[in-house]
């Protein structure tokens, strides 16, 4: 299979676990929500001490690889360069944690989110 073909199918795999994923998070944390009283307030706290600058893929070494793929798929056969697909990628991350939570307790802007989000200091 031509390697753009196979990006293509790993990011199509990609795309369907992480929406499902956060919809089943979603859920988990409405559920949450309504269970435990200070849960909200807890999960905002926790956040913004510990939950920035981490990422699940950090450890593995195949990981970079992967994204150095990506990156050059991206720069040769689409309208996108990487960086808008981790711009367009971080918004949307933005946007579904913002969904989680009640205005009143998510008060990050999405400026301060991205800059958090890349350990840029």
């Amino acid at each position: 299979m031509p390697e753009k073909l196979q990006i293509q199918k790993i990011l199509r795999w990609d795309m369907k676990d992480e929406l499902i994923l956060i919809k089943v998070l979603h859920f988990h944390f409405k559920y949450l929500s309504r269970k435990y009283k200070d849960w909200e307030k807890n999960a905002d706290e926790c956040m913004l001490d510990k939950g920035f600058g981490t990422h699940q893929a950090s450890n593995y070494s195949r990981y970079k690889i992967m994204m150095e793929k990506i990156g050059c798929y991206y720069d040769r056969l689409t309208k996108y360069s990487i960086l808008q697909v981790l711009n367009m990628s971080i918004r949307t991350q933005y946007l579904e944690l913002k969904s989680f939570y009640s205005p009143e307790i998510f008060r990050i802007s999405e400026f301060d989110f991205c800059r958090n989000h890349l350990c840029i200091r």
